[in-house]
């Protein structure tokens, strides 16, 4: 063998390694809260399939949030009707929630029994979506 092939095969599978490890896109990272949207002081999230997929890309917001705490359904619902409007949210008719291209859905519902005892606690669900598609988002 000539021995100005030498270096070219030691060379040769540090170039093969480095062809295979192509940089790959990282998913979106996985939201625990969105910006924007207030939660009451106490609440801690919940872990549900849904929430593992929700996520932002620049201005499209996609996905489910949801938190367990103490209150009632009463109480967490006036809490959002008096927080979101100071971040910029309009609650429309159908009660749906909009600021820009975003809709929120809020829904408070009592814990089930088994999660706690003796305490009042409830679930609240945030629904978010985005009116465009992300690739129309700009």
């Amino acid at each position: 063998m000539p021995l100005n092939a030498f270096p070219i095969l030691l060379l040769a599978p540090l170039l093969a390694a480095a062809c295979q490890s192509a940089p790959r896109q990282a998913p979106p990272p996985v939201l625990t809260a969105w910006p924007d949207v207030p939660v009451p002081q106490g609440f801690e999230p919940l872990e549900t399939v849904a929430a593992k997929a929700a996520f932002q890309i620049g201005e499209f917001r996609h996905g489910e949030l949801s938190y367990l705490g103490l209150g009632t359904v009463e109480g967490v619902e006036e809490y959002y009707r008096g927080r979101l409007p100071v971040h910029g949210w309009q609650e429309a008719p159908d009660g749906v929630w909009k600021k820009g291209p975003w809709r929120l859905t809020v829904t408070v519902t009592n814990a089930p029994k088994e999660v706690y005892e003796g305490f009042n606690k409830v679930v609240v669900t945030l629904r978010m979506r985005s009116e465009r598609t992300p690739l129309t988002s700009r």
